[in-house]
C-alpha cells in the first residue's frame, strides 16, 4: 500500500524554460511506475501564452504557449490556475492542432474561475509600451503579459469566472478599454470586437470553469498525483530574477502556492531542469554569455527549437543561480 504522492512542483532552475521537457519525463516515469493513477492532475501555476515550448509525442509535434503539456497524455486532468492569465483567442488557437490530429481533450481542460483574463488590448499596450523603452525595451513577447498582471494589481482585471456573468462581465471589460484608452494616447482598440469574439467564448467556456482552488485540494485529498507546471524559469521571477529584465509572474515553487491554492505543506519535492550550457530568452543581464562562435555548435546540438524561433538572443557555458 502506497502513501499518498505529493504535488511535484517543475520549474526551469536558469533562464530558459524547459520546464516542459521536466513534465514529459515525469509522465514517463509515472506510467511505469506501479504507482500510476488513471486520473493525474497536471496544473499550470503562472504566466500565459508566453512560455513557447515544441512539445512532440507519438511523433507528431505540437507548439505549446498556454496549454498546460499534460493534455497530449490521455489519461490527465489539466487546470489553468488562478495564477496565470489566459488569452481565449490563444487557447483556442491552441487547440486546433489538438482537434486535427483527432486528440481528444474535451472534458480534460479546466479553467479557475480566479484566473485572469488578457484582452487585445493588453497586447496592444505590451507593444506600446515596448516600442516606447526604444533602445532600453525589455524584450517581451509582446503577448500582453505584464499588462494583464497590471490590471490585476491595480484590480481592474477581469477574472474568468465573470463570463459566468455576461452582463456583468461586458461592463468591466467596456470600462477596462475605456481606462487603457485614457492612460495611453493614440493606443487603438476595438472593445466592439472583444465583446463579440468573447460572448462566443463565452458560451462554450463555461463548463470548464471551476472553482480551482477546491479543485486542486480535492484532487490532493483523494490522493490523485498532480504535476504543477510553470512558465519560464527561476532567473526570470518577478522577485528573484535579473529584474527588471523578468517576466510578471512567480516562476518558481512559491508561485504553487499562490498560484494553484495548494497550501506549502502540501509539497515534499520540487525538481528544476538546468542544462549544461544556458540560453536565455529576452533581455537583461548575462554573466556567463558568450559572444564568440562556441554558442552556434551547442544550441543545435541541445535541439533547442524555440516556438519563437528568434527569442534565443544568448548563450552561455556556465549555469546562473541567485543566492
Amino acid at each position: 500500500m502506497w502513501q499518498r504522492a505529493p504535488p511535484t512542483p517543475c520549474f526551469g532552475g536558469s533562464f530558459s524554460p524547459w520546464v516542459r521537457f521536466l513534465t514529459h519525463l515525469l509522465f514517463l516515469c509515472a506510467s511505469l511506475s506501479p504507482r500510476f493513477n488513471a486520473d493525474d492532475i497536471v496544473g499550470r501555476f503562472n504566466g500565459g501564452a508566453n512560455a513557447g515550448h515544441t512539445v512532440v509525442a507519438n511523433g507528431k509535434k505540437y507548439a505549446f504557449h498556454l496549454l498546460p503539456c499534460g493534455l497530449i497524455y490521455p489519461h490527465t486532468t489539466n487546470i489553468l490556475g488562478n495564477g496565470t492569465v489566459i488569452n481565449l483567442v490563444n487557447l483556442f488557437e491552441e487547440l486546433e492542432p489538438l482537434d486535427e490530429d483527432g486528440l481528444d481533450w474535451k472534458g480534460r481542460l479546466l479553467i479557475s474561475d480566479r484566473a485572469h483574463l488578457l484582452f487585445e488590448s493588453h497586447k496592444a499596450v505590451d507593444a506600446y509600451q515596448e516600442d516606447a523603452r526604444g533602445d532600453a525595451n525589455i524584450g517581451t513577447t509582446k503577448k500582453g503579459i505584464g499588462p494583464a498582471y497590471t490590471s490585476k494589481a491595480t484590480r481592474n482585471g477581469i477574472r474568468a469566472g465573470m463570463l459566468l456573468h455576461f452582463d456583468v462581465f461586458e461592463k468591466q471589460l467596456r470600462e477596462l478599454y475605456a481606462f487603457q484608452e485614457s492612460q495611453y494616447p493614440g493606443i487603438v482598440l476595438d472593445i466592439e470586437a472583444e465583446v463579440d469574439r468573447y460572448k462566443k467564448y463565452a458560451e462554450v467556456v463555461k463548463p470548464w470553469i471551476v472553482d480551482g482552488v477546491h479543485f486542486i485540494n480535492d484532487a490532493y485529498k483523494n490522493d490523485k498525483r498532480i504535476i504543477t507546471e510553470g512558465a519560464n524559469a527561476a532567473m526570470l521571477d518577478i522577485d528573484y530574477g535579473t529584474y527588471p529584465m523578468v517576466t510578471s509572474s512567480a516562476t518558481t515553487t512559491g508561485g504553487i502556492c499562490t498560484g494553484l491554492g495548494l497550501s506549502p505543506d502540501k509539497i515534499d519535492c520540487a525538481l528544476g531542469v538546468i542544462k549544461a550550457y544556458t540560453t536565455r530568452v529576452g533581455w537583461g543581464p548575462f554573466p556567463t554569455e558568450l559572444t564568440d562562435d562556441t554558442c552556434g555548435g551547442m544550441v543545435p546540438r541541445g535541439a533547442e527549437g524555440y516556438v519563437w524561433g528568434w527569442w534565443i538572443v544568448g548563450c552561455g557555458l556556465w549555469v546562473v543561480v541567485t543566492g
